[in-house]
């Protein structure tokens, strides 16, 4: 899943980081999210090293808030979310023909 696609709009903190973690391949396609949220609610290294990776894309790709609760979402300074499916050509330009 790319990034711009599972954060189009402002998602909370645990599904954001779910969305980290199937954009690199840790969880499989056909996970879902509800069998795995508690590693995203317990004190552990995986959910704990994606929230990191949460908060330094949003340095850059994407944005946060903290109220009322934290979330994340894709930065449309990076350019418009891709549209599910949509094949990228090298150095992340989206092919849009």
């Amino acid at each position: 899943m790319d990034l711009s696609e599972g954060l189009p709009d402002w998602t909370d903190w645990d599904r954001a980081a779910f969305v980290v973690g199937c954009s690199l391949g840790i969880f499989g396609d056909s996970e879902a999210f509800t069998r795995i949220k508690w590693a995203f609610w317990t004190d552990n290294p995986l959910g704990n090293a994606l929230h990191e990776v949460l908060l330094h894309l949003a340095a850059g790709v994407l944005e946060r808030r903290e109220e009322p609760d934290e979330r994340f979402r894709w930065s449309v300074q990076w350019g418009p979310p891709r549209a599910h499916g949509e094949k990228v050509l090298g150095y992340g330009h989206a092919n849009r023909w």
